[in-house]
């Protein structure tokens, strides 16, 4: 994606197609609208569809790994509640994909905006927490391997 990407990526949109998932205003919607190809972004969006699908079930599958390694009734609990937040991020992302496909034809407004800026804020807060969870289990159950 970030190869097909590449010409989202500049001084003015260095976070790439991120730039558009956080735009909060028409001004900045415009100013990415202006800059890039509009066959980039919707081919960017589109794979990431296909992303997505594997990035979540990747999650959901490593989660259900760790809790057969878990004995600590709190870590259990945060796993389950884990295992479905995966399920959430990969629903966020998809609809705010689909807002942002939308707004590349020109369809939004001050609410679509915004939906799609904390669609995209929550997708990246629970799958850093679920990233962060992940790796520290991971190095605790390699360690009390050895």
């Amino acid at each position: 994606m970030r190869l097909q990407g590449a010409s989202l990526f500049s001084i003015y949109s260095p976070g790439g197609i991120v730039d558009l998932e956080l735009a909060r205003t028409a001004d900045q919607v415009q100013k990415y609208l202006l800059l890039w190809d509009n066959a980039v972004i919707k081919w960017n969006i589109t794979i990431d569809f296909f992303f997505i699908i594997a990035y979540t079930w990747l999650l959901y599958a490593w989660l259900r790994w760790i809790k057969a390694y878990l004995q600590s009734i709190i870590r259990q609990q945060i796993n389950q509640w884990l295992t479905k937040a995966v399920i959430l991020v990969g629903v966020l992302d998809m609809l705010e994909n689909s807002l942002m496909l939308f707004t590349i034809k020109g369809l939004y407004n001050t609410l679509s905006l915004e939906a799609t800026y904390w669609f995209a804020v929550s997708k990246f807060a629970l799958a850093g927490i679920t990233l962060t969870y992940i790796l520290l289990n991971s190095i605790f159950i390699a360690l009390s391997k050895k």
